[in-house]
């Protein structure tokens, strides 16, 4: 918009409503019917459950297997205004710093949201192993620019068209924008209850000390997914990542008891508690304190030096970790987050890696026998 010779940057505001369409694709609920005239983007506007959590976020599944999340009335991920202002004709200029300041945070917020919608997705696998005892594909994990977004919950998620999000092109062609015939009824129920104990764990997790185990948890849950892609260098990483966030935490709560537990006069002093806090104490010091203080068990304190030394292998030479460093690492994860009281059950198998093993005969009929460096022999090979 032009005004007197300068360009009016006008207000802006986050998506109050934040969501994803889970992949692989689920129905929740019950699965539609042809003859009932179910099928097509109108059901994505069904809800088939809906929640608050206790931080004010309110969580919407809908029967097409959409998450939302109405940000509104929230004290995490909260919406957040971008104020605007008279932008002069003349290039470069610099924008006010309410704005820079407003647009920083704005961008912190879509990260922070992308990472629940993540954290959700840990939450409601894990959920199916516990309510119902089956394992489950994992979901496909969520950024901050391929999360859906509305207006307001009232407002039917735009079906766009993105070449570069692979979620919002599955869903479009799922829902049967482009073509009914295209709208897939071939999905895996995920019962009411399923989700709402998701919906109950997620809020757990938001109201964990301040939020401070979101980051944490998607981390774990972005490991497991490496893992299933058989990404095992990475999921090695990220994992002792987490790995040492919880140990660290370990370490601060043997230290907070140790010190409620002295008398006055041998109270910890503050060079000594550095110290203890410092560089010096590494997580490899930490968990061999743990152990010999009667922290850790036999069993934790191997699977933790299991993926240290494959993840150390990883970072200085690419040694491609084992699937049983891993499920180490897993395993890891997985006790020492129960200690605060979140309860992951993450898948452990694997996608495979992609590659099609043709039978013989398919290949024979392409290609025959002349092919070089191709023999049919066994012996010869």
């Amino acid at each position: 918009m032009e005004k007197g010779g300068t360009h009016i940057e006008p207000d802006r505001i986050t998506a109050v409503v934040e969501g994803y369409f889970r992949i692989p694709a689920v129905w929740i609920g019950a699965a539609p019917s042809d003859h009932t005239g179910e099928l097509g983007i109108n059901l994505g506007r069904q809800i088939a459950l809906r929640t608050t959590l206790s931080c004010g976020i309110e969580a919407y599944a809908m029967r097409n297997g959409m998450f939302l999340f109405d940000f509104l009335k929230s004290s995490v991920g909260e919406v957040v205004r971008v104020p605007g202002y008279e932008r002069p004709a003349t290039l470069p200029h610099t924008p006010p710093r309410t704005h820079a300041v407003a647009g920083a945070k704005a961008e912190q917020i879509s990260l922070l949201r992308a990472q629940i919608m993540n954290v959700h997705q840990a939450c409601l696998i894990s959920s199916e192993a516990i309510v119902k005892h089956r394992s489950a594909a994992m979901g496909f994990p969520v950024t901050a620019w391929s999360t859906v977004k509305s207006i307001g919950i009232s407002q039917p998620v735009p079906y766009h068209d993105d070449v570069e999000d692979v979620h919002a092109l599955a869903r479009n062609v799922l829902e049967g924008k482009y073509a009914p015939a295209f709208v897939s009824r071939q999905r895996r129920i995920i019962e009411p209850e399923v989700v709402a104990h998701s919906f109950r764990t997620l809020d757990y997790i938001l109201s964990l000390e301040g939020g401070q185990y979101v980051p944490i948890v998607e981390a774990a849950y972005q490991s497991a997914c490496r893992s299933v892609e058989l990404r095992f260098g990475e999921s090695i990483a990220i994992g002792w990542t987490v790995c040492e966030q919880l140990i660290s935490q370990e370490w601060k709560d043997l230290l907070a008891k140790n010190e409620s537990a002295r008398t006055e006069d041998r109270k910890m002093s503050r060079d000594r508690r550095k110290k203890l806090l410092g560089r010096d104490y590494t997580a490899s010091v930490m968990v061999e304190m743990l152990e010999l203080s009667g922290k850790l068990t036999g069993e934790i304190y191997k699977n933790l030096e299991t993926t240290r030394k494959a993840r150390n292998n990883w970072a200085h030479d690419m040694a491609v970790p084992s699937g049983r460093d891993v499920f180490a690492c897993q395993l890891a994860i997985k006790e020492l987050l129960s200690r605060k009281g979140i309860h992951l059950s993450l898948q452990s198998g694997f996608r495979g890696a992609g590659g099609a093993a043709w039978p013989l005969w398919i290949f024979q009929q392409v290609h025959g026998n002349d092919v070089p460096g191709f023999t049919s022999d066994p012996e010869n090979a």
